[in-house]
């Protein structure tokens, strides 16, 4: 399973607010809780779309004052989503802990090789030159997996397999959501509307 972690030393964190947040963000993404164990500090999410099956597990190793905040999942389609969390946590860190503290945030990040599944798949994030490149990686991966989605989707529409053609079309609008490319999601969305019709 894929894994980012990033080092917090002498901050003071409110990991309480932090998980509060992280259920709210969650919430509105469509994930649902899997499991929240405050103590261990351990959160899982998951989404349970019949297109898309992404899971995610947010972990918080230490104590308030010195940790490792970690984050692993397995995404198909929602693939950038996860690095858009990884600085998403970063900024929820930042905003629950000791404001005195803000510009002495230090650690190393990283993301072991042997962790990572086929090929790399994260979103850029500005401050993070390593996971700009994995964003950009993963941006082309996606970009390539939605026209062979749509190849097949045509396909299956010639012959006459609406239902097949239907979740191909909705997985491509998961991959274009997940690129910020809301033209092409709503160009396919027009798409399975214009199907269902038939």
């Amino acid at each position: 399973m894929p894994g980012y972690e990033k080092k917090y030393i002498g901050l003071n964190t409110n990991m309480e607010a932090v998980f509060e947040d992280l259920k709210a963000f969650f919430t509105d993404q469509g994930f649902k809780i899997k499991s929240l164990n405050k103590k261990k500090g351990i959160m899982e999410v998951q989404t349970e779309s019949d297109v898309d099956k992404s899971y995610g597990k947010i972990s918080f190793i230490g104590n308030p004052n010195d940790y490792v905040a970690r984050v692993d999942w397995e995404a198909t389609l929602r693939k950038v989503f996860w690095i858009n969390f990884s600085n998403k946590l970063h900024d929820q860190i930042k905003k629950n802990s000791n404001p005195e503290k803000q510009g002495e945030i230090k650690g190393e990040s990283w993301s072991p090789s042997e962790e990572i599944t086929g090929k790399l798949d994260w979103r850029r994030v500005p401050d993070d030159p390593e996971l700009a490149k994995l964003r950009k990686e993963a941006e082309k991966e996606l970009d390539g997996k939605r026209s062979v989605l749509l190849a097949q989707a045509e396909t299956y529409e010639m012959e006459g397999e609406i239902k097949e053609a239907l979740k191909l079309y909705k997985m491509a609008i998961i991959i274009s959501k997940d690129l910020g490319e809301k033209v092409y999601a709503e160009m396919f969305e027009s798409k399975i509307n214009e199907l269902q019709k038939k």
